[in-house]
């Protein structure tokens, strides 16, 4: 089932990223939600002893709750959304591992225009240093502000 909801995501890969970060942060607070890179939103049916029956959600997760208000008791997809958020969604998830040129690429835009060098190809992983991982991702913002994107 497809949800009727608007994108209202940023289209710049710099601001989607920043929103990104600002939903982990929300749900990195959040008594409910556990950050998990390897479920997209679990709608507690992965919750467990380990994360104290928390629903666990991953990157783009965090923004399926905290920007397009995701349900928290329903199991969700990029693909349960209509096409431009899904793309959106999967383009955070290949943010997350440095595939940048993949997740340009779900956007729509053309990466044989843009120097993305300067990106780091291997961030760090959020499970083993939350705080690194937020700022790499934070410096790719700005490197994809500077170049227009």
């Amino acid at each position: 089932m497809v949800e009727e909801v608007e994108d209202t995501l940023p289209d710049l890969p710099s601001a989607l990223i920043r929103v990104a970060i600002g939903d982990l942060i929300k749900i990195e607070k959040s008594p409910l939600y556990h950050p998990n890179m390897e479920i997209w939103h679990s709608g507690g049916w992965a919750s467990d002893h380990r994360n104290d029956g928390k629903c666990q959600v991953c990157w783009a997760g965090a923004v399926m709750v905290e920007s397009l208000h995701a349900p928290i008791n329903r199991n969700m997809w990029p693909e349960d959304y209509i096409s431009s958020i899904g793309l959106k969604l999967h383009a955070i998830d290949d943010f997350r591992s440095g595939e940048w040129a993949f997740a340009l690429d779900m956007m729509g835009i053309d990466t044989s225009e843009f120097d993305l060098s300067k990106l780091d190809d291997d961030p760090p992983c959020y499970r083993d240093d939350p705080e690194a991982f937020k700022e790499c991702m934070l410096r790719a913002a700005d490197i994809l502000e500077g170049i227009g994107l």
